[in-house]
């Protein structure tokens, strides 16, 4: 299941090497063009369902939006995020980034730890505002005090995001 690259960690010869843990700014953008690319994927949903055309005035229009919608989107973003890890070892805003996802001891993630990676921050973001947003921000912002940069999303799943060569 290559890629044509190396696998991550590895040198071109197959060798293992340390990688350095990627910058937090480069995981913002990169976590930013994921979003940018499941938005695109999901906008015609939004517009078909009339969430677009909600009356912004209304406090209570984001809790208007079918349980369904955000079923959708949610295993849509998790399909995104999921197989691409395992297969490759980065989803498309990451290796625009020139960034990998490894297991702690090496290689891709397994099914298991991708999965675990990608509900974690999600299922936060479920809590109502404000409280899912701090919690979504905790889960992300955590790698701030990391000193290998491991959100708890990283720390649950046994992962760590690596700039690749």
């Amino acid at each position: 299941m290559s890629d044509g690259f190396p696998p991550p960690g590895a040198s071109p010869g197959g060798d293992v090497v340390d990688l350095p843990t990627a910058s937090i700014g480069r995981r913002f953008v990169a976590r930013l063009a994921d979003g940018v690319i499941v938005l695109a994927v999901t906008f015609p949903l939004w517009g078909l369902t009339g969430i677009l055309e909600v009356d912004a005035e209304d406090p209570d229009a984001a809790a208007n939006v079918p349980l369904w919608v955000l079923a959708v989107m949610l295993v849509v973003s998790g399909v995104y995020e999921i197989l691409p890890l395992v297969l490759w070892g980065r989803t498309p805003g990451k290796r625009l980034l020139g960034l990998v996802v490894e297991d702690t001891g090496g290689g891709y993630l397994g099914w298991h730890q991708a999965t675990i990676r990608y509900l974690l921050p999600n299922a936060v973001a479920l809590i109502p505002a404000p409280i899912g947003l701090l919690a979504v921000s905790a889960v992300y912002g955590s790698a701030l005090a990391h000193p290998e940069r491991r959100g708890w999303h990283d720390r649950a799943a046994g992962s760590i995001v690596l700039q690749a060569r």
